[in-house]
């Protein structure tokens, strides 16, 4: 979220200037409560998120921070080992209901699974 990105990264960091895939260095709070959004070399590319911008998103951020303490969501490629990205809302159900993700947001939508299942991961 872009009012908050100055709490998880260095003062360097301008999201109002540089709000998208900006290489920014981590301090050492940021990378202890995020680890998986910081390089090897100690920096990440924070994409930043505005509720003027993307309201829903902007939103979901939010309640991601409500229930963990940190407004961090991590952005990555949605896909099945080989498997093409994911491009459409039917792909991105049919990998949902293949892989062991706990949830899928799509636009307004929020598909979960029953407490205790997983998806059937392929090798």
């Amino acid at each position: 979220m872009q009012e908050e990105a100055h709490e998880a990264l260095s003062r360097t960091y301008d999201p109002l200037r540089k709000p998208d895939r900006s290489p920014t260095p981590s301090p050492e709070a940021g990378a202890a409560v995020m680890p998986a959004v910081v390089h090897s070399d100690r920096t990440t590319r924070p994409q930043t998120v505005s509720a003027e911008v993307d309201p829903l998103y902007h939103r979901l951020i939010g309640e991601v921070g409500g229930h963990t303490g940190t407004p961090v969501v991590l952005n990555t490629s949605f896909n099945g080992r080989d498997e093409p990205v994911v491009c459409n809302p039917r792909d991105a159900l049919a990998t949902f209901h293949r892989l062991p993700m706990d949830a899928l947001a799509i636009g307004p939508f929020l598909v979960r699974r029953p407490d205790g299942a997983v998806g059937e991961a392929r090798a």
